[in-house]
């Protein structure tokens, strides 16, 4: 009996498993994670659970006139008779195993990876969405995943967007109940002169630990913009790689975190210039207040024949109380000459006559180093291409955890 590539996937997983061990936190890409917190969650597929009513599942756009297309996520599968214009979807499991290359590419990404084979392993349904000619690239896709609270909800998703093809993709993430356990595996394929610009979204109900991987493939003129907007996650802990695999091909990464409590965001990056004249800019910016912690280690790698190769990277900390922790650690690996390359990172506090300045125009030291921390986070909030969504975050997680509501 001839396997389905989900059940293909899951075997392969399974297998690899048998020789990888959980992390600890001596391990230096898990130094920084609270291992504790990892180490007692449930392995186990989320059951399905009951969803919010259609009411409550709204596009982030607030026109009358819905400028986007959703697609509801229960416990990690695809309620039923979803579509979406210009857009195939294909689930794994009803897929006979004749994908030799996906299962091979993401049984490669996760081989050294406890949690990403535990997703491979685990995952109910993963799915392949192919983007095609017709799409309208200014009306993005919307996945909006609803999670359970009491077990780990398993996401996989495949994104193909087919040559000279635009759009724009969105993933929130959503809590039914308190807090919960997100594993989510997404890749992305970009043919010959694609376009994709994607925002993944955490709002301010979905207080998640979250784990998982985002992984690229660019081929030549493609261009890729990833923009990540966390809410208080209790632990974020994302894998970024990017592979430039065909010349002219360009990538930007940016994030932005607002860390609270004990909260703690861990980003591991690698982006790959495989052939010359790629281009690749990172900058993530963090404001951390309380006991939160961040670390950030990030490596752009630049083969011997890739010269003509722009590379960027910038990482800027803000800390809001004595006790918040921040760890950076921005490398470059160049062996190619003729490349203009630069790498970066800061960690600090307000200056002091910023907010003394704020508070001779009347406003309490606390509004003063809030406003201040908006500013520092402006410019990345900003670079998301899509406003509605944008502003919905700014105003649902950041300007309420700033309490600037009612100023902004």
């Amino acid at each position: 009996m001839t396997l389905t590539l989900q059940e293909s996937l899951s075997e392969a997983a399974k297998g690899l498993l048998s020789s990888v061990k959980a992390p600890e936190a001596k391990h230096e890409l898990w130094r920084q994670v609270p291992i504790k917190r990892l180490r007692d969650l449930p392995l186990e597929a989320a059951c399905l659970v009951e969803m919010p009513s259609l009411k409550e599942v709204q596009p982030t756009s607030k026109e009358e006139e819905v400028s986007e297309d959703l697609l509801v996520f229960q416990t990690g599968r695809l309620k039923e008779n979803s579509s979406c214009a210009h857009v195939s979807i294909e689930a794994f499991s009803s897929v006979a195993n004749t994908h030799e290359d996906i299962l091979q590419q993401l049984s490669a990404q996760a081989k050294d990876d406890y949690y990403a084979l535990n997703n491979l392993a685990h995952c109910p349904e993963s799915y392949q969405l192919t983007i095609e000619p017709g799409r309208d690239p200014k009306r993005p896709i919307h996945l909006a995943f609803y999670n359970a609270h009491n077990n780990t909800t398993y996401q996989r998703i495949h994104i193909k967007v087919k040559s000279g093809v635009e759009a724009q993709l969105i993933t929130s993430q959503h809590s039914l109940g308190e807090g919960g356990t997100v594993n989510m595996e997404v890749s992305v394929e970009l043919e010959q002169g694609a376009r994709l610009q994607y925002c993944d979204g955490q709002f301010s109900d979905a207080k998640l630990i979250r784990l998982g991987g985002l992984s690229v493939r660019q081929k030549r003129d493609s261009f890729f913009k990833y923009m990540q907007l966390s809410g208080q996650s209790l632990c974020l802990r994302q894998r970024l790689l990017v592979d430039l695999l065909e010349e002219n091909a360009e990538v930007e990464l940016i994030g932005c975190a607002y860390l609270a409590e004990s909260s703690s965001l861990n980003h591991v990056l690698d982006i790959n210039h495989h052939v010359p004249n790629c281009r690749s800019r990172q900058l993530f910016k963090n404001i951390l207040s309380a006991e939160a912690r961040s670390s950030f280690d990030g490596t752009i790698y630049v083969e011997k024949n890739a010269g003509g190769t722009s590379a960027a990277q910038l990482n800027n900390n803000l800390l809001l109380s004595s006790t918040a922790r921040a760890h950076t650690k921005p490398r470059m690996k160049i062996y190619a000459s003729d490349v203009e390359c630069n790498h970066g990172a800061t960690v600090g506090q307000l200056e002091e006559e910023e907010i003394f300045y704020l508070e001779t125009r009347g406003l309490s030291q606390e509004v003063s180093m809030n406003l201040l921390a908006w500013g520092f986070m402006r410019e990345v909030i900003d670079e998301c291409p899509m406003e509605a969504f944008r502003e919905q975050w700014a105003q649902d997680t950041l300007n309420a955890a700033l309490s600037l509501k009612e100023i902004l």
